[in-house]
């Protein structure tokens, strides 16, 4: 993103928690009480600072009110989550949006998200496979897990993004290839299975567009084998709305 240097640094305090709120400073025992000097509330965490403060609350209401109304059905505890929410990418009107994650630690997993265009959470899912570690065999899994999520939801058109290396993205998007590769038969289950949908696009995004998908692959970790599927708000790994970026 081109920013200027200044808000960078603040968007990197910010998730570190490391802005100079009043429990910030109490924590570090600079102050006595944590309490906010501008508007006297009792506690001034990082998200009263910016959002909840009477001050803030002047500044929120010069903009457009649907912006507005955003900021205030917000419930995000973690100021990481507040900055890597605004880096979701939205799809194309009318379709949906699966972001796809492939972790390997003792264990496989991986993590799928669904939001519709306007960043609305729709479902999740996780695979966890304990035999299976190979990275490209995990990404591949994983966009393969966005298929069968996506029918169980209606869904019929979608973006498929994933931060997954380059090999198996090319050999999603070009079945032709016909790579004699160990993830060769989950690559054509992708291929069938897509054609059962009016639109699929697969594609490839940064992580920091995927992060949920990451934070859910990452819990994932934690669970038995098996398929784990959560439908409405996924309190269980994560609490943050998406935004639309301009």
């Amino acid at each position: 993103m081109k920013l200027p240097p200044k808000i960078k640094i603040f968007c990197w305090r910010l998730a570190l928690n490391s802005i100079p709120t009043g429990s910030v400073l109490k924590s570090r025992n600079m102050v006595d009480t944590a309490e906010c000097k501008l508007c006297g509330a009792d506690e001034d965490t990082w998200d009263h600072a910016l959002l909840y403060c009477t001050m803030s609350r002047c500044v929120w209401a010069q903009l457009d009110e649907e912006v507005t109304e955003l900021i205030a059905t917000l419930c995000i505890p973690d100021p990481m989550h507040w900055v890597s929410f605004m880096h979701w990418i939205p799809p194309g009107s009318g379709q949906c949006k699966i972001n796809t994650v492939a972790k390997a630690a003792y264990k496989g997993a991986v993590g799928v998200i669904c939001r519709d265009d306007q960043g609305g959470f729709i479902a999740a899912s996780a695979l966890v496979i304990p035999n299976i570690i190979e990275p490209e065999t995990l990404e591949s899994m994983a966009c393969e897990e966005a298929l069968p999520l996506a029918e169980d939801c209606g869904i019929k058109k979608m973006t498929v993004a994933s931060d997954l290396s380059k090999h198996p993205l090319n050999v999603i998007k070009n079945i032709k290839e016909m790579s004699r590769c160990s993830y060769m038969m989950i690559i054509q289950s992708i291929n069938g299975r897509s054609r059962s949908f009016d639109y699929v696009r697969f594609a490839h995004e940064g992580r920091e567009s995927n992060r949920e998908a990451h934070y859910l692959a990452k819990h994932a970790c934690t669970l038995g084998p098996g398929h784990h599927v959560w439908l409405g708000y996924p309190r269980v790994f994560l609490d943050v709305n998406v935004a639309i970026p301009n």
